[in-house]
């Protein structure tokens, strides 16, 4: 687990008695990173039917599993979404925010509205067979551009500019990415020139109960600044979330258009 937590866990079998490791971790002060095997390649007792992959096996409820514990350390990768979407009605849009904010430049918007069974929203990302694709986009030099949940205002009051970087999110939008991290998302060659596309990869909220909600109104994924011009360009990410009424875990292949053009100049972050 060290390989992708960056902490001890600590696994130990556990008599749950119908409960979930992730209901046990925080029983002892600590986050559940993983649970037993449910991926159909540890078969501990023959009882255990696989239920879902949710958080990763930890909301299995048996008898007794072996569950993976851990108080600190870098997140766990987001759980593998399954298949269908609970009943959810799903809504991604675009929107313009800005023109020449930038010079030439158009800053998009990108919401999803949640309905339908959707509770709440939790991570964006990219799987075999449905990749993330993000567009080249405005990037604003580090210290006050950013990659994740956008720029905090104290930034922007100092650097004008940094209101139209480009980033991406699950609802924080003024910078405060302490509960959201990312993993496997190729920030590092991301620039006006070059978009990417990826198939493993995802941006997520650490504590998937605390994505944003049904209650909470459209919810940002990301904002782009992109040369004005008239040539589409694609967006194309994985959404997941969860349910109400016990369902399982929402998942939906999100899709926006916006316009504009390749860049001739720009910084990276």
């Amino acid at each position: 687990m060290s390989g992708y937590v960056g902490t001890t866990v600590c696994n130990v079998l556990v008599g749950t008695a119908g409960g979930t490791c992730a209901d046990y971790c925080a029983s002892q002060g600590e986050t559940c990173r993983h649970a037993q095997d449910n991926q159909g390649g540890c078969d501990l007792a023959v009882e255990h039917e696989r239920q879902d992959t949710s958080q990763n096996g930890c909301l299995q409820s048996w008898g007794d599993q072996i569950c993976g514990c851990s108080s600190s350390g870098s997140p766990a990768p987001p759980p593998t979404p399954p298949a269908g979407g609970g009943g959810s009605t799903v809504t991604p849009a675009s929107s313009v925010v800005s023109t020449d904010g930038i010079a030439g430049y158009t800053t998009y918007r990108l919401e999803v509205t949640l309905g339908g069974q959707a509770d709440n929203f939790y991570t964006i990302f990219g799987e075999p067979g449905l990749n993330m694709i993000i567009p080249g986009a405005y990037q604003v030099a580090t210290p006050f551009g950013t990659d994740v949940a956008g720029v905090s205002p104290s930034l922007t009051a100092v650097m004008p500019a940094a209101t139209f970087d480009s980033w991406l999110t699950v609802g924080i939008t003024d910078g405060a990415a302490g509960e959201i991290s990312s993993i496997g998302l190729p920030f590092d060659t991301w620039s006006e020139q070059a978009g990417f596309s990826t198939d493993n990869g995802a941006l997520f909220w650490m504590d998937p109960t605390a994505g944003p909600t049904v209650d909470s109104g459209p919810v940002t994924v990301a904002q782009l600044t992109v040369p004005t011009g008239g040539t589409r360009l694609d967006v194309q990410m994985g959404a997941q979330g969860h349910s109400r009424n016990g369902l399982p875990d929402w998942m939906e292949e999100l899709r926006f258009q916006i316009m504009g053009r390749v860049g001739a100049s720009g910084g990276g972050h």
